[in-house]
């Protein structure tokens, strides 16, 4: 068991979110429980998350996409709904974003160009002054097709889009998720 004062504490530097822009309001966005000893972890922070993570007695859900984008404007709606279904059970809200996406060792970019086998891995990509996502060295050319089968491969589930355009093979390639 941990106090939530200290585990978004630890949260907020491990994952540096107060030094990265985002239209998210990452960090805690909803306060429940004051201890945590179980977490729920999901993509999206929806009803159906809470509900799941309140029935296997969770005090908090992080998830990535959270609920408050570029401030909180009204408490209406579905929003309305799923922060009084939060509040109502206790449970704490922690989204993280792009920190997520991008940090260097945990983050979502890295351990797909790591599951890929890329090397010389680099950070790329540049958004509101910062860098987001990676880019590395295939260890041979690779076609859109193979990308696609590599990462199916990984076992990182999920569904994800490939753009194919440009040159039909490639040995550099860029990760920029989120």
């Amino acid at each position: 068991m941990v106090e939530r004062k200290k585990l978004v504490s630890y949260l907020n530097e491990l994952l540096d979110v107060s030094n990265i822009p985002d239209s998210s309001c990452n960090g805690l966005q909803v306060e429940g429980a004051l201890e945590i000893k179980k977490i729920a972890l999901s993509v999206d922070a929806c009803l159906g998350v809470y509900q799941k993570a309140v029935k296997e007695e969770c005090q908090m859900a992080l998830v990535h996409h959270g609920i408050i984008w570029g401030g909180l404007t009204s408490i209406t709606g579905n929003i309305g709904r799923q922060i009084e279904y939060l509040l109502k059970n206790g449970l704490n809200l922690y989204a993280v974003h792009l920190p997520l996406d991008l940090h260097a060792t945990m983050g979502n970019n890295i351990v797909i160009a790591e599951s890929l086998g890329l090397m010389d891995i680099k950070p790329f990509g540049r958004y509101r002054g910062i860098l987001i996502g990676f880019k590395g060295i295939a260890q041979k050319s690779m076609t859109c097709e193979d990308i696609g089968n590599a990462m199916q491969n990984a076992g990182l589930g999920g569904k994800f889009s490939i753009l194919p355009f440009g040159k039909k093979e490639n040995r550099t390639i860029a990760i920029v998720s989120g």
